[in-house]
């Protein structure tokens, strides 16, 4: 039988292992089984960073919305190239019962097998068998993210309550704990007082990156990404919390609320301003 290796790294926060575990490792232990079993091994594929859980939304009905790495696996499927889907684990192939419709789908109009590393026998959608495995497989994936999603949303709400920040990068202006980073809390304060004043987003901008006032990621300053920063509510100490806002106590950061509802607010164009500021 010809294979496809499929390893993917679900996206996860810094400093955390995926559960998948490493992509060498993932592709090592799916072309261990290849060898077992005399399989030929056409191609390797990997993705990093990307969920095989994610949808998007097409004429009122959610898609599957996966990586390049996917549409690749099954374009060589349906052409003829592979007779069978190897990963580590099947969860690297699907998490959803959604994913799994679209593979059954896939399994019928070619005939193509799933096989895992980490499980025991080959998945022939083809057969009734072979669809409950698969089916009871996916639940049981979906119902992990569910749960995790769960201990996120409770995490953060934790921290929400206790006055935490719970940002996962740390933003323009504030370090990884809450507190100020100077030069550039200076910066967005003078920036406030500049939009009040007719100063131009653009020429804020070219002002930062003459400085090297970068982005926390490196980047350079533009129109664009400079108004998401101003329109932050955490520039005034607002906590925001799913479609909640709040304000923590005690703690009142580089500007005055009504200050950036100023600044936020007095840019009327819709362009300008499109966040929990801007004045309706």
């Amino acid at each position: 039988m010809r294979a496809i290796i499929c390893a993917r790294l679900s996206p996860t926060p810094r400093g955390e292992e995926s559960k998948g575990g490493n992509l060498t490792q993932q592709v090592e232990l799916s072309q261990a089984l290849c060898d077992r079993n005399g399989w030929t091994v056409v191609e390797v594929i990997t993705e990093k960073d990307s969920s095989a859980s994610k949808f998007r939304v097409v004429e009122g009905r959610k898609v599957s919305a996966r990586g390049e790495g996917w549409k690749r696996v099954v374009e060589l499927v349906r052409t003829g190239t592979a007779d069978v889907v190897v990963a580590r684990h099947y969860d690297r192939l699907y998490r959803t019962t959604r994913d799994l419709v679209e593979l059954v789908d896939l399994a019928e109009e070619t005939g193509v097998h799933l096989a895992a590393a980490q499980a025991q026998g080959v998945l022939d959608l083809a057969t009734p068998s072979g669809r409950l495995a698969a089916r009871i497989g996916a639940a049981v994936a979906e119902n992990e993210t569910e749960m995790r999603v769960e201990r996120q949303v409770l995490g953060h709400q934790r921290r929400r309550e206790s006055g935490r920040p719970f940002w996962s990068t740390r933003p323009f202006g504030f370090e990884r704990d809450g507190t100020h980073r100077d030069e550039e809390a200076e910066a967005l304060r003078q920036a406030y007082r500049d939009v009040l004043a007719g100063v131009s987003l653009w020429s804020i901008a070219k002002d930062w990156n003459a400085r090297e006032l970068l982005s926390p990621h490196g980047k350079e300053w533009r129109s664009s990404n400079l108004r998401g920063v101003l329109l932050k509510p955490r520039n005034a100490g607002i906590q925001t919390y799913s479609q909640w806002v709040e304000k923590p106590d005690g703690r009142r950061v580089r500007v005055t609320e009504e200050t950036g509802t100023q600044a936020t607010g007095s840019r009327s164009s819709p362009r300008a301003c499109s966040g929990p500021w801007c004045a309706t």
